[in-house]
């Protein structure tokens, strides 16, 4: 998901799977602890996280959005906590 590639994969295979959406709920998040504090986080890394934790949603947003507004009024969710995967 942190790719636009991999979401184009997921949500044409979602799409194709499934016939159309009618909700969304964008839950992919991921994040390192960094003990010596956020000044030790290297660049590549913010850029990795903001490809998964934010990027991600507006990638599926946006491939979906058209199925969406086919399907009628229906809600996005969005959820993004380091935590979600294990949930």
């Amino acid at each position: 998901m942190g790719t636009l590639a991999g979401v184009r994969a997921f949500t044409a295979a979602a799409l194709d799977a499934l016939g159309g959406v009618d909700i969304v709920v964008n839950n992919a998040a991921a994040a390192r602890a960094h003990i010596k504090g956020i000044s030790s986080i290297p660049d590549e890394e913010w850029i990795d996280a903001l490809d998964l934790n934010y990027l991600s949603a507006v990638r599926v947003n946006n491939a979906l959005l058209p199925a969406l507004r086919e399907a009628g009024p229906g809600p996005v969710g969005h959820r993004s906590e380091p935590d979600s995967r294990r949930r």
